[in-house]
Formats: structure tokens, C-alpha cells, sequence
């Protein structure tokens, strides 16, 4: 069923996404284009041609702050419309468990912010390429000079340290989603100010949360085990990362069995 789920999910959602990222690439072939030809006819001044590369320039550096940010709100706005708005009457009677739902959402959702930075990068990437004169190869080699740089600075891994930093960032990714899920169920069992519950449920996970992480902090420097300033960088071992992730995972696991309680037994649709 989770397959069926997320089979619809990603037919109904992806008629925004693709769009959406359609247009960023075009925009920055279309900025490399505009500056490739300003460099061609080498105009300076307020002409013409180089009011419309500072448009599409400074569109460019929007589009790629707003495009992350729009991709969250739009992942939120389908789980909340679907599940606890006019169309949760119709989801909620269907036969599919409260896990399912939640997941099927979840999934998507991480998928497409993952997507979205794929495609910033990508963007970004077509940008820099076309106005420099660095190639994809002297890119690796001057990426690979600097990781050998930095393990022999730090006395870290840097190619493991981008990939443990990457998993940490998904599992985030993971977690701000069920805190964000799981405040919205908190606040849709209420009959009025839905909203305002929910906003509120969330402020109170962001501190409980901070707590607890702050006092497993203390501990780990108590005994120790971690130094985490900055003159000890050189202290903090891959493995803390790791400790980080566990700790975040356990975060979205109690988040998403909140979500699943309240949508499956205290959900108000009124």
C-alpha cells in the first residue's frame, strides 16, 4: 500500500516541482548566455543589454535562495491540506493506516528537498562553469588539493567528513519534517485555533529538544569524551557525528509516533 501511496503522491506533487525547477535552469543557462554576450560585445555602462544580465543576474541569486525555502512550505502545505484539511475527509476513510499516510508524505517530501538541492547545486554549477574558464577537471583536482589540505589541518577524513555531514544533514532533513508533522496533528485536534496550537506544540518540541540535546552535551563533556570549541576541532572524532545522527533519528521517531496518534485517534476535521 505504501507504494500506491507514494505513486499518487509524487504524480500530484510533481506537477509544481518540475516547473519550479525547470525554470531555474533555464534561468541560468539564460544568465551564462546574457554574460557570455556582454562579454562578446564588451558593453559597459547602463545599456540595454547589460540592464537585462543585472535582471536575470540578481533573479538568478533570488530564485536560488527562494527555490529550497518554496520546496519546504509547498511539502508542508500538501500534508496539511491532504491529511488535516477538506481532503483529509476523504483520506482518512480510506483503508490505509495512519503510518502510511504519514510516511508516504515523509518520503515524498525528503526526496523532493533533496531534489531541490540537487538542482541548486546543478543550477549553480551551469552558472560558474559558464562564466569561468575552469574545467570540470581542474575542478576535481582543485577539490581533491583542498580535502588533502583540510584531513592534514584537522587530522579528519575530508571526503568521509562531506559524507557524514551530508547524512546528518538528511537525517535533519527527516526530523524537521515529523516535528513540523507531528505539531500540525497536536494542533489539529483542537476544535478552534488549530493553527495557533500547532505553532505553539512546535515551540515546545524546539525546547524540549534543545534541553535534552543540551544536557547530553554536558554530559559527553563532562566525561570527556568531546571538546567542542574551537581551538579542539582536532578532538571530535567521526564517530560524534554519528552520535548525532542516532540522537536526531530518535527525535523523528518519537515525532512521527506522535503524528500517527493524533491523526489516527484524536484528529478533528471540524
Amino acid at each position: 500500500m505504501l507504494g500506491k501511496i507514494l505513486k499518487y503522491e509524487f504524480k500530484a506533487t510533481a506537477r509544481g516541482f518540475f516547473p519550479l525547477y525547470g525554470c531555474l535552469l533555464l534561468l541560468a543557462v539564460l544568465n551564462v548566455v546574457m554574460l557570455k554576450l556582454n562579454d562578446f560585445f564588451q558593453t559597459n555602462g547602463a545599456n540595454l543589454l547589460n540592464i537585462i544580465t543585472v535582471i536575470t543576474t540578481t533573479l538568478l541569486v533570488l530564485y536560488l535562495i527562494a527555490i529550497f525555502i518554496v520546496t519546504v512550505i509547498l511539502c508542508i502545505m500538501r500534508f496539511y491540506k491532504n491529511l488535516l484539511g477538506d481532503e483529509g475527509y476523504l483520506m482518512n476513510t480510506l483503508p490505509v493506516s495512519a503510518w502510511t499516510n504519514i510516511g508516504g508524505k515523509l518520503i515524498v517530501s525528503v526526496i523532493w528537498s533533496v531534489l531541490s538541492i540537487m538542482i541548486i547545486v546543478l543550477a549553480g554549477a551551469v552558472f560558474a562553469f559558464g562564466i569561468s574558464n575552469v574545467t570540470f577537471i581542474e575542478f576535481f583536482q582543485g577539490l581533491g588539493r583542498f580535502f588533502t589540505m583540510f584531513s592534514e589541518e584537522f587530522g579528519l577524513d575530508g571526503w568521509l567528513a562531506v559524507f557524514e555531514f551530508c547524512i546528518l544533514c538528511l537525517f535533519s532533513l527527516v526530523s524537521f519534517y515529523c516535528v513540523v508533522y507531528a505539531s500540525l496533528a497536536i494542533g489539529h485536534s483542537f476544535t478552534k485555533h488549530k493553527m495557533m496550537f500547532s505553532v505553539l506544540a512546535y515551540i515546545v518540541f524546539s525546547i524540549v529538544e534543545n534541553i535534552i540535546s543540551g544536557f547530553f552535551i554536558w554530559v559527553l563533556n563532562r566525561i570527556d569524551m568531546v571538546h567542542i570549541t574551537v581551538n579542539h576541532v582536532k578532538d571530535v572524532p567521526h564517530g560524534f557525528i554519528w552520535l548525532l545522527c542516532a540522537g536526531i533519528a530518535v527525535y523523528a521517531a518519537v515525532y512521527y509516533c506522535i503524528s500517527r496518534y493524533f491523526l489516527s485517534k484524536r484528529l478533528n476535521l471540524q
